[in-house]
C-alpha cells in the first residue's frame, strides 16, 4: 500500500523550492504575494529543516542575527516612540534571515538543478523585459522624449533597484551553469542598459561598483574593462539622443548636487536635510534611536525638527537673492531619510550603528578573504566573491538606499545572503 506521506513530502519539497526558484517573480508581483509564498515555505519546510544535520551553519551569522533580532524587539517594546509602526517589521524580522537560510538548505540538496532552473528565470524576466520595452517604444514612445521605463513596476519605478539586485545572483547562475565568462558580460551589459532606461541613478552607481569589483579579480579584467567602455558608450550615446531617464541621472545630479556651484550639496539638498535631521534625531536618542520604522514620525517633532526647517528658510532666501528656485521641500519628513546609515543612527541608535558596523566588517574581512583563494581550487570562490560584493552594495553606507524596514526592499537586499551562506559553508568545509 502506498504511503501518502511518502508522496506529500516530496511535493513539498518540490513546491519549496519552486518557491525560492520564482523569488524574482515574485518581487515583480508584489510584496503581498512575495509574504504569502514565504509564509508557505516557512510552513511547508519544517519537517525537514532538521534533517540536515550534517550541515555546520555560520556560528557568526546565526548568533549575531539571533543578537540583532532581540535588540530590534527590546527596542520595540521599551523604546520605540510609536509601538505600531515598530511592531510589525520587527516581531516578524527574522522572516528575512529565516529566507536568506531556506536558500541555504534547498542549495545544499541539489544545487546544479537550481543554478540552471534560477539562470533560465531571470533570464527569461530580462528578455521579457525588453519585449516589454519594444512594445513600449512602438506604442507609448517612452524610449527617447518620454519618462522613465518602469515596465511591470508602473509608477513605483523600483526596476532599476530591482535589476540590481537580482544581478549578482544571475551572475552567480550563469557562471555555475553556462560557464562562460563572456556569457556572463553579455548579460551584465544587458541588465545595464536597463537599468539606465529606469532613470535609478542609486541602481546605475550599485551597478558601476558591482562592475569594478568584478575587474578586481585577474581573470575578469579585460571583459570588465569592455563592460564598462561599452555601458559608458551606450550612456553616452542615449544623453546624445536627448533620452530622459538618461538625462536624469546626469544632468538632475549635477543641478541636485550643485557641482556646478560652490555650494555642494550631499546626494541633493533634501538628501542632506533627511541625513542631518537623523543626525539631529540620534542626538536626542543616542543609545537606541525613537525605534524601527519611526523617522517618519520623529521628523514631525518640533524638537528635532526645528534647526532643518531654519536651514530650509535660509537657503531659500540665499536661493531668491540670486533669482532661484527655492527647496522643493518644505521640510525633511519622509517615511524614511533615504540612506541606510542615516536610519539606522535615527531609529536604532548608537547599538545599531554597532551592529551595522559588526556586519559591514565582516563583509570586508570576507571580501579580501575570497580575493586572496585559489580559483583552481573550487568552482565556488568567484561565487562567493560575487555574493560578497552584492551584500557590501546592498548595505554600502555611502549612496541613497530604499527603507531598511520596508518587506521589498528588505527581501531583496537579503536575497544574496542565502547564496553567501551556501559558498561559505562549501569553502569551509573544502578547507577543512
Amino acid at each position: 500500500m502506498t504511503n501518502y506521506s511518502e508522496i506529500v513530502k516530496p511535493s513539498l519539497k518540490d513546491l519549496n523550492i519552486y518557491l525560492i526558484l520564482l523569488f524574482p517573480v515574485m518581487l515583480i508581483a508584489g510584496p503581498l504575494i512575495t509574504e504569502i509564498s514565504i509564509l508557505g515555505i516557512i510552513i511547508f519546510s519544517y519537517p525537514n529543516l532538521y534533517k540536515k544535520k550534517n550541515i555546520k551553519f555560520n556560528r557568526f551569522i546565526l548568533i549575531y542575527f539571533l543578537a540583532f533580532l532581540l535588540y530590534l524587539l527590546l527596542n520595540t517594546l521599551f523604546n520605540s516612540i510609536s509601538f505600531e509602526l515598530s511592531f510589525k517589521n520587527s516581531f516578524f524580522y527574522f522572516r528575512f534571515f529565516l529566507y536568506a537560510y531556506f536558500i541555504f538548505i534547498y542549495l545544499d540538496m541539489n544545487e546544479k538543478v537550481f543554478f540552471k532552473k534560477l539562470y533560465f528565470i531571470i533570464s527569461i524576466i530580462i528578455l521579457l523585459l525588453y519585449v516589454d520595452l519594444i512594445i513600449e517604444i512602438i506604442f507609448k514612445e517612452i524610449s527617447f522624449e518620454g519618462g522613465r521605463f518602469s515596465s511591470v513596476f508602473g509608477s513605483e519605478k523600483i526596476l532599476g533597484s530591482y535589476l540590481i539586485k537580482i544581478l549578482p545572483v544571475f551572475i552567480i547562475c550563469t557562471y555555475l551553469y553556462k560557464k562562460n565568462v563572456k556569457l556572463i558580460f553579455f548579460w551584465i551589459i544587458l541588465t545595464g542598459f536597463l537599468i539606465v532606461l529606469s532613470g535609478g541613478r542609486t541602481a546605475v552607481i550599485s551597478y558601476i561598483f558591482l562592475i569594478l569589483g568584478i575587474m578586481i579579480k585577474p581573470e575578469f579584467f579585460k571583459n570588465a574593462i569592455t563592460t564598462i567602455f561599452i555601458f559608458f558608450a551606450i550612456f553616452a550615446s542615449l544623453l546624445f539622443l536627448e533620452n530622459k531617464p538618461a538625462k536624469r541621472i546626469f544632468y538632475s545630479t549635477i543641478k541636485q548636487m550643485n557641482l556646478d556651484e560652490k555650494d555642494k550639496k550631499l546626494f541633493s539638498f533634501v538628501h542632506e536635510n533627511m541625513i542631518i535631521q537623523s543626525y539631529l534625531i540620534f542626538k536626542e536618542n543616542i543609545f537606541f534611536g525613537t525605534g524601527p520604522k519611526t523617522y517618519r514620525k520623529a521628523c514631525k517633532n518640533k524638537v528635532y525638527n526645528k534647526k532643518i526647517l531654519s536651514r530650509i528658510k535660509d537657503y531659500n532666501l540665499e536661493r531668491a537673492k540670486i533669482n532661484k528656485l527655492p527647496s522643493e521641500r518644505t521640510d525633511a519628513c519622509e517615511t524614511h531619510p533615504h540612506n541606510l546609515l542615516s536610519q539606522i543612527i535615527s531609529e536604532l541608535g548608537l547599538i545599531g550603528i554597532i551592529f551595522y558596523i559588526i556586519f559591514y566588517c565582516y563583509i570586508i574581512k570576507e571580501f579580501f578573504f575570497s580575493l586572496t583563494l585559489d580559483e583552481n581550487k573550487s568552482k565556488y570562490i568567484f561565487p562567493y566573491y560575487i555574493s560578497v560584493l552584492a551584500l557590501g552594495i546592498n548595505l554600502c553606507p555611502f549612496i541613497p538606499s530604499g527603507n531598511f524596514f520596508n518587506n521589498w526592499f528588505s527581501y531583496a537586499i537579503y536575497y544574496p545572503l542565502g547564496f553567501f551562506l551556501f559558498f561559505n559553508y562549501k569553502l569551509r568545509k573544502l578547507n577543512n
